[in-house]
């Protein structure tokens, strides 16, 4: 009897170990298959973009969920918190912005987010409601304001279209961005002001020129074509889908590279957004 006792016990502290065994592989492979499900095996994907990028972030809606994936579409109201949410990880990519601006994004804060390619492009230049060319700004708007960009990135890039134009020289000392304060010659002295597109857009019809940039124009609800007296070929700063650099091989970041440069993505494009955006070819 003492003996079937024993056997009890030794059989009863083996289950349990066996149990726990068990118990611990199954935790441990319920975490894997998380780590894996996050990083390589996702269904859901969470993609910002801003009003203006609507329609482009849109066109490869369709072809991932051919592919099996769940696709959430994140609106931001600003253009830098769509790069703070995609490095906190609560978004997987965006698609709203170019390699200027992310690079300026990543050394001011850090930040190690990736433009994987670049997907669509708008055009761009000078815009004016009171002067019906280039030619005709040149002669008789001399000491009228020219309205760019707020922010570093496309202020830089407004200047050097606007040198580009003939209207001011910038100063011949490389910099990665230009602002205001560049300008070392203005012949025709113009005043320049820096502001939000949608600001500068709403009060349009008060400067001898603005800089816009066709999606924007088209988004504030004006047709980007009309006006336009200095156009600029944005093709070099196209908007590109960008993820954090750890997720970039993964498997799902890929897929979202093929649904975005499908033909459907580009044809949906082009049908639906006024010709403010191409699709890069």
């Amino acid at each position: 009897m003492k003996v079937f006792k024993k056997l009890l016990a030794i059989t009863m502290v083996a289950a349990s170990l066996i149990a726990f065994a068990a118990c611990a592989d199954t935790q441990e492979g319920t975490n894997g298959d998380d780590n894996n499900q996050t990083s390589e095996e996702k269904t859901t994907l969470r993609i910002g973009t801003v009003s203006h990028a609507y329609t482009a972030t849109e066109a490869g809606v369709s072809p991932l969920e051919d592919m099996g994936y769940e696709v959430e579409i994140v609106m931001f109201d600003d253009f830098i918190t769509p790069d703070t949410a995609l490095d906190e990880g609560s978004i997987d990519a965006n698609l709203y912005q170019h390699l200027t601006f992310l690079n300026n994004y990543n050394e001011e804060h850090n930040t190690d987010l990736v433009f994987m390619e670049p997907i669509v492009y708008p055009f761009a230049g000078l815009y004016s409601v009171n002067y019906e060319s280039l030619e005709d700004l040149m002669a008789n708007g001399a000491g009228g304001t020219i309205a760019v960009a707020s922010d570093a990135s496309n202020q830089s890039l407004d200047l050097q279209n606007i040198e580009a134009a003939g209207l001011i020289t910038l100063t011949d000392e490389e910099k990665e961005l230009y602002s205001i304060a560049d300008i070392v010659d203005n012949p025709y002295n113009f005043e320049f002001v820096y502001m939000d597109r949608n600001v500068m857009y709403n009060s349009r019809d008060e400067f001898a020129a603005y800089y816009g940039i066709s999606n924007t124009v088209y988004e504030f609800g004006l047709d980007p074509t009309e006006n336009l007296i200095y156009y600029v070929d944005y093709i070099d700063n196209a908007l590109g889908l960008c993820v954090r650099a750890e997720d970039a091989d993964t498997q799902w970041a890929q897929d979202l590279l093929t649904a975005y440069t499908s033909e459907e993505a580009k044809q949906y494009i082009r049908d639906n957004n006024g010709n403010a955006m191409l699709p890069m070819e």
